[in-house]
């Protein structure tokens, strides 16, 4: 159970969250909310992502204030039949509902029964990045490339995040030791150096969670470190996205790697959760032509020619992926366009 409704937790930031909420015009929670997989019912029915949505839709009801379920979609579904009357429990409350892609609204109205006038079919957020940041070097950035003879254009950004939800400690260690392969290969086979790109760098209940952390462990593990760069700072969204530029082609199992790689016209190849990465190519027209999903890693790791690389990335058109990716962008308005409505009846 979250913090404060354990036997000996204090309660003080309860009482943060309660009048936070009280002193608020709505409540918004985004993302993937309906993830079940680390509640279990007979044990400990109120631990996990969704019983946590659950109890502060509940106290902001109880608060009559409006609820907003922002750029959801689905991308880890709800399993069990407590997990699926959660989740019918949280959209029946939402004063609105706005998705990340068109074929979520539909399962939403579809599954959960959700009046199709309440969800409005938008676009993932990110996809508005370029609005608000733009590819920026800093001083420390400029000095890693220069250490590391990162020229323009030249070297291969790989981002990896553990899997930390459903790895251990021990197989994320073995992981490293794969992913570390990987690399080494990745450089030898393209004749480039790579870079180990983070995006998420806090580790607020888990080591691994943390993209630095995991990367770091990768680099350890590395054969070939003259080839390997590992960035172990924080990135700004300027940094981050200065990073992906200046690549040939990006590389991860990381959502918002590929949305912000087709924004600024440099190819990619993603793998992990068809549902939540593998949904950035449908948004942008593309079919994978070799999409590994996060259970079969193994493919990646034993293809010593890197042929699902090349597949993926061969004629790839950066044109036509970026014109898509800014009519995506166009789309992220109807979100906080319904939002704003909203907030001000």
């Amino acid at each position: 159970r979250f913090h404060g409704f354990n036997a000996s937790d204090s309660t003080g930031h309860l009482r943060v969250l309660h009048d936070e909420i009280a002193s608020s015009d709505a409540l918004v929670i985004g993302g993937d909310p309906f993830d079940d997989s680390h509640t279990d019912t007979q044990v400990d029915p109120f631990r996990g992502i969704l019983p946590y949505a659950a109890n502060l839709i509940t106290l902001a009801k109880y608060l009559q204030k409006k609820i907003i379920l922002f750029g959801i979609h689905l991308g880890r579904k709800p399993t069990s039949p407590y997990g699926i009357a959660l989740t019918k429990f949280c959209l029946d409350n939402a004063t609105l509902v706005t998705t990340r892609e068109d074929d979520t609204k539909e399962e939403l109205v579809r599954t959960y029964g959700v009046a199709p006038e309440k969800v409005i079919s938008s676009a993932d957020s990110g996809f508005a990045l370029l609005r608000h940041a733009k590819p920026s070097s800093s001083q420390r950035l400029a000095a890693l490339f220069s250490r590391a003879a990162l020229a323009p254009k030249n070297y291969i950004a790989l981002t990896v995040r553990s899997y930390y939800w459903f790895w251990s400690d021990t197989e994320a260690k073995a992981y490293t030791e794969k992913f570390a392969a990987y690399a080494d290969r990745l450089a030898s086979v393209h004749n480039r150096k790579v870079l180990l790109l983070p995006h998420c760098a806090y580790e607020l209940d888990n080591y691994w969670e943390s993209d630095i952390n995991f990367q770091r462990e990768i680099y350890e593990q590395c054969k070939e470190k003259k080839h390997i760069v590992p960035i172990d700072f924080y990135l700004s969204s300027e940094e981050l996205l200065h990073c992906i530029e200046q690549a040939t082609c990006l590389v991860s199992n990381r959502r918002h790697s590929g949305i912000y790689a087709s924004l600024l016209g440099i190819p990619f190849y993603l793998f992990g959760e068809w549902n939540h990465v593998g949904k950035v190519y449908t948004s942008l027209g593309i079919t994978p032509k070799d999409f590994v999903d996060e259970r079969s890693l193994g493919r990646l790791f034993s293809d010593p020619k890197m042929r699902h690389l090349h597949d993926a990335l061969e004629g790839w058109d950066a044109k036509h992926a970026r014109a898509n990716a800014l009519a995506q962008e166009k789309k992220c308005a109807y979100a906080t366009d319904s939002m704003y409505a909203l907030l001000n009846t």
